[in-house]
């Protein structure tokens, strides 16, 4: 598959909302899609002539032997047995179909969230869905193209849960719900909302976006020695489910109103438009297991594209009261919040402050709280005699961390990078150097066990111990650039940073093909054929666009042991 993508320039006219509208229709309908300029710069048939330059160059031969997959999927079918990753990557799960049965039924029969339904009323949703858009199309939208993102295929989200074998359980553990919503018809409506959202999430002040985030804003935290805190972290139990469809609707109809005069979207839109979208992604949520048909009227599809921002906002809004002169800190993380408070002259005892801060209409939360150190996302936090925060690595116990194998059929530039990679989070996340050394030695150990060369391993450590934690913490990424621009603008002060400066070229080609370890030639294979096309071209305006071209590479996902059991569980699904 050969896929060229045309992004405008500082001299380009081409509208923003095309170009926005191109890159969905390509995930939404990714078999008639292909950039407009395509056809300009490349003959007819270089696409073909490129591939199968490139595959005469591999041997395709599939690692897993036939005998072994069709073993393995006969065991499946034979046992009913059902195979699925399980909730916060703690392992693999091997069910038994009835009991994984059981608990996606227990779920799907909460009338609190979901109701029966059939596929006549699938239909007719789906029809007017159509209706919606066609009308609004022409009339409303029409600036926004809502038809041509609109999937042929009308097929309700797949459901499914993942295990949560990490917390207590008598005879299955309970799942975590999913939709997977990439058939539905409103996916690329979803993720045209998303592209909405995400600019007014900026403006969300406690937002905390990773990791990295975190530290910064915990190493820009300066405490009272003689004062006494308490950590406490804290999460709303199935905010997703538990969200009010209106709720979510009118808190970011509200957000945008207020935000709307500042924010950059990246095209314009009114107020009437972003409702419209709203209604088309959030009222259509159909799922199905097992053949049955379920509407989800209560709570947001986990697995929704616009799903993370319209919680985000959501969650923004009502908890806006949560506010206390005695909090020093707090940070929250989709449903994971952070708090540091001063409770020096507290009253009342923690836990009944806690009960009565966290008090909530339809918001159920669970806290944990230590004047030492508690565990909140990957991250360890504690505080010395000095009331300094100091960070470490935190590992869940259920956690194997097990890293890619050396032998693995992936490239081997990604394989010889992960060493230095992971080393350059442990430094990051490590306040204490003691700290860090040790996680490094451990890291390399598993590293080591899992095959990677004593050569890449020194490479890396020699390379990690120039590394300095503060310029590791440097913000890098746009998003986190322009949050602490709005929030916290002092921290880019401080590192230098004026701006975001975008110096990556987004004139990009993606050539696509299967990855193979054997494959040999492809650079020079592509270069080549670039460069015929070069001389074929007689446009000094398209040449010139070919020079300036950032050929990508990028590789499909090859055949996996985890591949043929899907395919199996998904066919145990429909009987």
């Amino acid at each position: 598959m050969f896929v060229a993508e045309w992004h405008k320039d500082k001299n380009d006219e081409m509208d923003e909302t095309a170009t926005i509208i191109h890159k969905i229709k390509k995930l939404v309908r990714p078999s008639i899609i292909k950039s407009p300029i395509q056809n300009c710069l490349f003959s007819k048939n270089f696409v073909s002539n490129c591939i199968k330059r490139l595959r005469q160059c591999t041997q395709d031969h599939n690692r897993l032997h036939e005998n072994l997959v069709s073993e393995l999927q006969s065991f499946i079918r034979s046992n009913k047995v059902v195979i699925k990753q399980s909730d916060k990557n703690a392992g693999i799960c091997v069910m038994f179909k009835a009991d994984y049965d059981n608990e996606v039924i227990r779920q799907l029969n909460d009338s609190n969230t979901y109701r029966p339904s059939t596929y006549t009323e699938f239909d007719l949703s789906m029809h007017d869905f159509e209706d919606r858009v066609r009308h609004l199309n022409r009339w409303i939208l029409k600036s926004l193209k809502l038809k041509s993102i609109v999937p042929a295929n009308r097929k309700p989200a797949k459901f499914y849960i993942l295990p949560k074998v990490h917390k207590k359980f008598e005879n299955f553990p309970p799942g975590r719900p999913i939709s997977s919503t990439i058939s539905c018809i409103n996916k690329g409506v979803a993720m045209l909302l998303d592209k909405v959202l995400q600019p007014l999430s900026l403006f969300i002040p406690n937002l905390i976006i990773d990791t990295p985030h975190l530290l910064l804003l915990l190493n820009n935290l300066k405490l009272k020695s003689n004062r006494k805190y308490m950590l406490v972290t804290a999460d709303i139990n199935a905010m997703y489910l538990e969200l009010p469809i209106n709720v979510c609707k009118n808190h970011c109809m509200t957000f945008f109103n207020r935000y709307k005069q500042i924010a950059e979207f990246p095209f314009q839109i009114s107020s009437q438009e972003l409702k419209t979208l709203l209604d088309l992604s959030l009222d259509y949520s159909f799922t199905e297991y097992n053949r049955e048909i379920y509407f989800q009227h209560k709570g947001i599809q986990m697995g929704n594209s616009a799903s993370v921002s319209v919680a985000n906002i959501t969650a923004a809004m009502e908890l806006e009261n949560l506010v206390s002169n005695l909090i020093e800190f707090i940070g929250r993380f989709i449903d994971d919040i952070f708090l540091v408070i001063d409770i020096t002259d507290l009253e009342t005892d923690i836990e009944s402050w806690l009960n009565s801060f966290f008090d909530h209409s339809f918001l159920k939360f669970s806290y944990e709280f230590s004047t030492s150190n508690v565990n909140f996302l990957d991250l360890n936090i504690a505080l010395n005699e000095n009331n300094e925060i100091v960070t470490s690595l935190f590992r869940k116990p259920m956690s194997k961390h097990e890293f890619l194998h050396y032998s693995s059929n992936h490239p081997r530039h990604l394989l010889n990078s992960l060493p230095y990679s992971c080393g350059l989070r442990v430094i990051r996340s490590c306040t204490h150097v003691q700290d860090s050394e040790r996680e490094l030695k451990n890291l390399f150990h598993k590293f080591q066990l899992r095959g990677y060369p004593y050569k890449i391993l020194k490479n890396a450590a020699n390379t990690l111990n120039s590394k300095e934690r503060t310029e590791l913490l440097k913000p890098k990424s746009k998003i986190l650039i322009k949050h602490l621009s709005i929030h916290n603008p002092s921290i880019l002060e401080a590192y230098n940073i004026c701006q975001f400066n975008n110096s990556i070229s987004n004139n990009k080609v993606f050539i696509v093909i299967p990855f193979f370890n054997n494959i040999r030639g492809l650079g020079r294979i592509t270069r080549e054929m670039f460069v015929s096309e070069l001389i074929k071209c007689r446009s000094k305006v398209f040449r010139k666009c070919i020079l300036d071209m950032n050929i990508c590479i990028a590789f499909s996902l090859s055949n996996s042991v985890q591949k043929y059991i899907s395919c199996v569980n998904i066919e145990a699904s429909k009987c």
